[in-house]
């Protein structure tokens, strides 16, 4: 973390500010590839895979009241609108099964390992000592 006593507002400022360059980079490299056909169907390939999480991750950030019960909602709209659009579209949208597992899977292990491992050396510490700001 670039600056540890920032306020919750400025590293969510921090946040937008960085997301949006970061988009705007990942946009500008991506219209320097060759014009081909593969442009469409790479953002064709993101738009439907990222159609149930992207809504989740915009909202978390810019908008404050979000429940979980939107989020839920939000994704499993964006999932299956991504659904239809892959029905109704001509580009293949096929995923074969053992990838659909390996990604739950890898998911899964990065949030046990990511979330828990904190988690259970949280769970040790004196209460007070770990709200102490040093």
């Amino acid at each position: 973390m670039l600056r540890p006593g920032a306020t919750p507002a400025q590293r969510l400022k921090a946040f937008k500010i960085a997301a949006i360059i970061i988009g705007a980079v990942a946009i500008l490299l991506g219209m320097q590839v060759e014009q081909l056909d593969i442009n469409f169907m790479v953002g064709q390939a993101f738009a439907i895979a990222a159609a149930s999480y992207f809504p989740l991750l915009f909202l978390s950030a810019w908008w404050p009241r979000m429940t979980m019960k939107g989020a839920a909602t939000g994704m499993l709209g964006g999932g299956l609108l991504a659904f239809i659009i892959s029905r109704v579209t001509p580009i293949p949208a096929n995923v074969p099964l053992w990838s659909i597992v390996a990604a739950l899977a890898a998911s899964a292990l990065t949030g046990v390992g990511f979330g828990m491992y904190p988690a259970s050396r949280a769970a040790r510490l004196d209460p007070i000592e770990a709200l102490r700001y040093e």
